[in-house]
């Protein structure tokens, strides 16, 4: 029977798994032969739950799902972008899935000009550049820095070649740009481009999909293709 819950009938959910995290887990050596230092293998919830929550939203994959290969890797949420960040800096969707869903309405560009584009975690500006009926570019601007220079990684690193412990950057060097709980739990992040591997315009290859089913499947001729990261 379908529960009811203080009066309201629960008819759908997300299946969440228990943790993400291996370090925990008496096998942790066997996982990781060698490495005696466990704590940048930590992995939050938060990545998944977002990715089954763009799939309860409509939100079509952007990855093969046949074989689980990337169709635009960490640059989406609906792909691998869903665990940037170590699980708690998911990538937003993409452009062309923002679009899709209704949530932003693209600049379109018909003639030759200067232009200006703002970095999406401050305002959401897509411009799209008209190939035929249905093929176009779509532009966008991301931001993964951390500070005024330097992103996440690049303040890890150390003047000996070393890395500072991911989350103990996250959590010490960075305590702006998250919420944590009581608990210390990372509840939300300022900017969810802090996850990407660089910052700088995107350009998405659009072509429009008639069936939004498996759309990247092939990798000769994806439906959303990342034509440039720079």
């Amino acid at each position: 029977d379908i529960p009811i819950i203080s009066g309201v009938e629960v008819n759908r959910g997300i299946l969440l798994p228990e943790s993400q995290n291996h370090i925990y887990y008496d096998v942790i050596e066997s996982i990781f032969n060698g490495e005696d230092d466990y704590c940048d293998y930590q992995i939050g919830m938060t990545g998944i739950f977002s990715f089954l929550v763009g799939y309860a939203l409509g939100l079509p994959p952007l990855y093969n799902v046949d074989t689980g290969d990337a169709g635009v890797g960490v640059f989406g949420l609906m792909d691998h972008g869903s665990n940037n960040g170590r699980g708690v800096i998911p990538a937003p969707p993409t452009a062309w899935s923002r679009i899709n869903a209704g949530w932003v309405d693209p600049i379109l560009l018909n003639e030759n000009g200067f232009y200006e584009i703002s970095s999406r975690n401050i305002y959401d500006e897509i411009m799209k550049i008209p190939i035929s009926n249905d093929e176009y570019f779509l532009l966008e601007f991301r931001n993964n820095l951390a500070n005024e220079n330097d992103n996440i990684e690049e303040i890890r690193f150390q003047e000996d070649n070393s890395f500072l412990h991911w989350f103990d950057v996250l959590t010490d060097s960075l305590p702006e740009l998250i919420n944590l709980t009581e608990n210390g739990i990372i509840e939300s992040v300022s900017n969810y481009d802090l996850g990407l591997p660089e910052t700088g315009a995107l350009i998405w290859h659009i072509k429009e999909p008639q069936i939004l089913d498996n759309i990247n499947i092939n990798s000769e001729n994806r439906m959303v293709h990342l034509e440039e990261a720079d």
